[in-house]
């Protein structure tokens, strides 16, 4: 689940949904909207991300803190492993072999 303010458009809420998500929509203000995931995480409903429209926002693996360069390293991580999981549908194992040789 992931937890935004009450202005995010239905268009991310679908977007979530359509992938299998669930989207909780919560009071404006990035505080509220970063505090509602560890209260649900205490309820038993697990909610790894909090994004405020205003771009605060807290991830589960980093203790909920809202912290603007922790989320962008992992979402460099993400991307990096999204971007090798192409490039080895795209290019034949051996061809990304040669490339890595010159």
């Amino acid at each position: 689940m992931i937890v935004s303010d009450a202005r995010t458009s239905m268009a991310l809420t679908q977007f979530i949904i359509d992938r299998g998500g669930h989207h909780c929509l919560y009071r404006v203000g990035y505080r509220n909207v970063i505090d509602k995931g560890p209260q649900l995480n205490r309820e038993g409903i697990e909610i790894h991300l909090m994004m405020e429209t205003m771009g605060h926002g807290a991830l589960k693996e980093n203790h909920f803190l809202d912290d603007g360069a922790g989320e962008i390293e992992t979402f460099r991580k993400y991307i990096e492993f999204l971007i090798a999981s192409q490039i080895d549908e795209i290019l034949d194992i051996t061809e990304v072999d040669r490339y890595a040789r010159n």
